[in-house]
């Protein structure tokens, strides 16, 4: 039994159905309040996650950060985004069931919950400059976990960019997977550990099925390999002007009676040749 069954089996009655209506519910809240605050300082400093603070006793921020809307003050981006992130999470639900999904989101949480720790305790740098440095902080790392399970879970299912471009989810998760790897080649090491920790639940969940396509590629490069039919020379081939079967595969092809050993004409050539003999023959 895979440790995720056994995880299953024994605790999914704690599971939470709708897990991703509970979060955009949060957001939008907080959204709303930071938009009806906007001018009196940052009204979502109260909720991101500072290790500091946290050690100060602020622990609710451990559990708040997750419900960090999207980095954007026009509001009909804010609502495509929870949109699009009720529309893949719904997905993966249905896909995996309340526990599987809920143990996906929660690997992801863990995840950059320990580099959170990890940076502050080890290199003094604080999780706010991770959440700035990096595009669309907190909230985009939960919609791009979301965004590249279900380009995995559905690839061939289209998204309207800009409501008139259609392109296909697995296109989209290509190019994803693009920005990341020049983000682990190009940015600071730091952040990359937290490209890694967003991308960590991906791979336990979809790592398996990665390799399974890898070896079913090899697999059928192999037996079209050994299956392919070796070249061979034609079958038939005109003695005197070239041409053969495989050339010419409909032609009727003749071999001449008066000529010794097995001396093949085209058509054309069957009855204007010179005659194949051998010196004894000749001489007789």
């Amino acid at each position: 039994m895979s440790p995720i069954r056994w995880l299953e089996k024994h605790f999914s009655r704690f599971a939470i159905p709708n897990l991703t209506i509970a979060l955009i519910a949060g957001q939008a809240l907080l959204y709303i309040a930071a938009f009806a605050k906007k001018g009196e300082g940052d009204p979502l400093e109260i909720i991101r996650l500072s290790i500091p603070k946290v050690m100060e006793g602020q622990a609710w921020r451990l559990f708040s950060f997750v419900f960090t809307p999207p980095a954007t003050s026009v509001i009909i981006f804010a609502l495509i985004a929870w949109s699009l992130m009720h529309m893949f999470g719904t997905i993966l639900e249905q896909r995996w069931g309340a526990f599987r999904y809920n143990l996906y989101l929660l690997v992801s949480y863990f995840a950059n919950l320990a580099v959170a720790f990890i940076l502050w305790f080890g290199w003094n740098i604080p999780w706010e400059v991770v959440n700035v440095v990096v595009p669309g902080g907190t909230h985009a790392a939960l919609f791009g976990t979301l965004f590249l399970g279900a380009a995995r879970t559905v690839p061939d299912m289209t998204l309207n960019l800009f409501f008139i471009l259609p392109v296909r989810l697995k296109w989209l998760g290509l190019l994803t997977w693009l920005m990341y790897g020049y983000a682990l080649v190009f940015s600071r090491w730091p952040f990359q550990l937290v490209i890694l920790a967003s991308t960590l639940n991906y791979f336990l969940f979809f790592g398996r099925d990665h390799l399974r396509d890898l070896t079913d590629r090899k697999r059928k490069r192999d037996f079209q390999a050994k299956s392919q039919p070796k070249l061979r020379g034609p079958m038939h081939e005109c003695l005197v002007c070239g041409m053969n079967s495989n050339q010419a595969p409909r032609i009727p092809f003749r071999y001449c009676s008066q000529c010794e050993g097995q001396a093949c004409y085209c058509p054309e050539h069957i009855g204007d040749h010179e005659h194949l003999v051998s010196e004894s023959t000749a001489d007789a």
